[in-house]
């Protein structure tokens, strides 16, 4: 090869290798311009009527400074909530459980499983590629930084299902990602507050319920027409037909495509953060108490008062040592909506006066009313 041709390779591999990065910024746009208006799913009105209630039960005041923001008093104490952000954790707490490839090494540390993961970027797929035929089995991309679920797509087992679901992710946050083990199993969300576990929610896979005349895409948009009509009861998310919904019903031979039977449940997905009440279960009655420990020493470990971990385990009455049990995320702050949407309310957890009588107790971070709310108090 002369040394003419070589500055030629060199910028064709390097445009190559931007490729997939110009792909994910295409797939922004198609996803910003697929959203024609936002659609609440009542996420604003179930915090305003969560805090409210939870407020009434301690026998506090709620008022609204707007933006969703409410000041909560109660006997010249007082603190600030934002629908699931609350004076509890840091901002450092919240950032550092946000960076899922250093919680998830600093728990390895501590000796708690967590799945092997690599990180890598839009133009380092290969790199990923790499490490799935190392360990074989099925995985999960994710972007490297942030929550809900956004950007998440499980069941990778191969090169193009990995590309895709690179390219989507990176539309999400950036181009930073992360590649872990999928952990057979089901999903369970733990929440402590200040080391006690308030509440063990199973969170079940979304699902869908035949008619024996819609199609698996017609069920999803009339579960999401319900949604709506049941604003901040049903759920906060809209469920959405995605790679993971794509990947999940092809590896059972079914397409969005696809009639159900009539009264047939389908589970259309494996990411269960857009689930409904009819698929989450309170079973707190049922987790083992060495869930507990590990739950104890955990918020002790990361100096944090109310955090979510989420593990996934074939059966929360066993004990971790004896199940394959991993921890797959830690979540400051965790959503609460989790805890009340379920379909077992008998069972529900009043998680809301407790977690107010912390934040308005001496082991709360202390909350100072800002001057310009004092003034205006006085003035009443």
């Amino acid at each position: 090869m002369s040394k003419k041709n070589q500055p030629n390779r060199l910028t064709l591999r390097k445009f190559r290798s931007r490729i997939p990065l110009l792909l994910s910024y295409v797939e922004n746009i198609k996803r910003i311009l697929r959203r024609e208006a936002i659609v609440s799913y009542g996420r604003e009105e179930f915090y305003r009527r969560f805090w409210t209630s939870a407020t009434n039960e301690i026998g506090a005041e709620i008022e609204s400074l707007g933006s969703n923001i409410y000041i909560i008093s109660k006997s010249g104490r007082y603190t600030f909530v934002q629908l699931q952000c609350l004076c509890a954790d840091t901002y450092f707490n919240r950032m550092l459980v946000d960076y899922k490839p250093i919680i998830c090494n600093l728990l390895s540390q501590q000796g708690y499983l967590t799945p092997k993961h690599i990180e890598y970027n839009i133009r380092s797929v290969n790199k990923a590629s790499g490490f799935m035929r190392e360990l074989g089995g099925s995985f999960v991309v994710k972007p490297r930084i942030g929550g809900g679920g956004e950007g998440i797509t499980t069941g990778i087992n191969n090169y193009k299902r990995l590309k895709k679901a690179s390219i989507r992710a990176a539309a999400f946050v950036s181009s930073q990602l992360m590649l872990e083990e999928q952990i057979p199993g089901e999903s369970y969300r733990l929440l402590f507050l200040n080391g006690e576990l308030l509440d063990v929610v199973k969170r079940c896979r979304p699902s869908v319920v035949g008619d024996g005349r819609l199609t698996i895409r017609e069920l999803i948009d009339e579960e999401n027409n319900t949604r709506r009509q049941h604003i901040g009861e049903r759920s906060l998310f809209e469920l959405k037909a995605d790679l993971d919904c794509e990947f999940y019903l092809e590896e059972r031979s079914l397409y969005l495509s696809s009639v159900p039977k009539s009264g047939d449940r389908v589970v259309i997905k494996n990411v269960v953060n857009e689930n409904s009440i009819d698929e989450n279960l309170t079973e707190l009655e049922r987790t083992h108490a060495k869930f507990r420990e590990i739950g104890m020493q955990i918020s002790d470990f990361l100096g944090a008062n109310l955090i979510g971990i989420d593990v996934i385990t074939s059966d929360i009455s066993r004990s971790p040592d004896q199940e394959s049990c991993m921890i797959t995320e830690i979540n400051i702050p965790p959503g609460l909506h989790y805890h009340v949407m379920v379909a077992n309310p008998e069972a529900a957890v009043p998680i809301g006066p407790k977690i107010l009588e912390f934040l308005l107790s001496d082991a709360g971070i202390p909350t100072s009313l800002p001057l310009i709310h004092r003034q205006l108090l006085s003035l009443k």
